[in-house]
């Protein structure tokens, strides 16, 4: 037999055997049933069409949705957290790569689908590498004001057009250091919707007073999400603009009406604090009489300062504050002793 080919009709009665020999002969037999059934076409009658087989994708089963879930602890995380800070400014930033690693592995066996964590597969070296770079050229651009304006102008625009790609590439490590089940996840790398979303939509933001950010936020996200793959398998992102704008609005509302109350409060307190400090009067009698002791002292000063021979201060003894004198008062400049004085003379 060279060939052989079986179609099955949905009774499950009629299989045909075609065989290709040596005399050549097709033979038709019935396999289940030989009465027609309430499907089929009794003996004699015409032939009827052909039956219309199901697709495959109509018979799969419904997706099932599985929620993310986490099981972190905050105490087990401090705990990491503190040791990665004091052993990163130990190093001079140099263990930055290995506390990287390290949290996100905790992260990654804390979040769960399906009851399956996973897992982060980066090691810590390819990541010291790209900081590295990094910091080498934030460094060169910041010593650059040093030489140059227009070295410094250069580097800005170089960090610039670098910036798309590296973020691309950066996704593309991440997706390939991520997996689940043990299948690892990838990144289709897009370079000129990323220029696009991360560069050039960045120049429209002073021209529409920065209404765009949320529409800009949504498609960074929309071209971040699309573009992963798990195994054959894309993703789909299915938020709106609409979706970013409002929490967006909701935000900024919230954030001017801080500031409104903020500057409100400070006003009234600078207000308060003026007013303390040009407010101080002193009480002026309406009939334009003298106290007992600003006529004491008033004429004990002119009796001392016409007796004195030249002298600038109107009393040589030193005065005594805050004491009372004859008619009873608390004058600072002349107390008891300066007012004795003068009645001796």
């Amino acid at each position: 037999m060279i060939g052989a080919v079986q179609v099955r009709v949905p009774n499950g009665a009629l299989v045909l055997n075609a065989e290709q020999g040596q005399g050549n002969r097709m033979n038709e037999t019935i396999a289940a049933d030989a009465s027609p059934g309430p499907d089929q076409p009794a003996a004699g009658a015409p032939d009827a069409p052909p039956p219309v087989l199901e697709s495959a994708a109509a018979a799969a089963p419904a997706p099932i949705e599985h929620p993310f879930e986490f099981r972190g602890d905050e105490r087990e995380y401090f705990r990491i957290w503190i040791v990665n800070l004091a052993l990163t400014i130990l190093t001079l930033g140099i263990y930055s790569a290995w506390a990287k690693v390290r949290t996100e592995r905790y992260f990654y066996a804390s979040t769960r689908v399906a009851g399956t964590p996973f897992e982060y597969l980066a090691r810590p070296l390819p990541i010291l590498k790209g900081r590295i770079i990094a910091f080498t050229l934030f460094t060169s651009y910041i010593l650059a004001s040093r030489f140059s304006l227009k070295l410094q102008l250069a580097l800005l625009v170089l960090i610039g057009l670098l910036s798309p790609w590296l973020i691309v590439r950066g996704l593309m490590f991440r997706a390939r250091y991520s997996s689940w089940r043990g299948l690892t996840f990838r990144f289709v790398p897009d370079y000129w919707p990323a220029y696009k979303y991360y560069l050039l939509m960045y120049v429209l933001f002073p021209l529409t007073l920065g209404l765009i950010y949320p529409y800009m936020k949504w498609r960074q996200k929309q071209f971040l999400v699309t573009h992963h793959r798990f195994g054959r398998r894309d993703f789909d992102f299915s938020a709106s603009a609409n979706d970013f704008y409002i929490p967006y609005f909701i935000a900024t509302g919230m954030m001017i009406g801080f500031y409104i109350a903020l500057a409100t409060v400070l006003s009234a307190m600078i207000s308060g604090i003026g007013a303390r400090g040009s407010g101080v009067s002193l009480p002026v009698a309406s009939s334009g009489a003298r106290s007992p002791c600003a006529r004491r002292s008033g004429s004990a000063a002119a009796a001392r300062w016409s007796r004195s021979s030249g002298a600038s201060r109107p009393c040589r003894g030193r005065p005594a504050p805050n004491r009372k004198n004859r008619a009873g008062c608390s004058c600072p400049r002349f107390g008891r002793r300066s007012a004795s004085r003068s009645r001796g003379r």
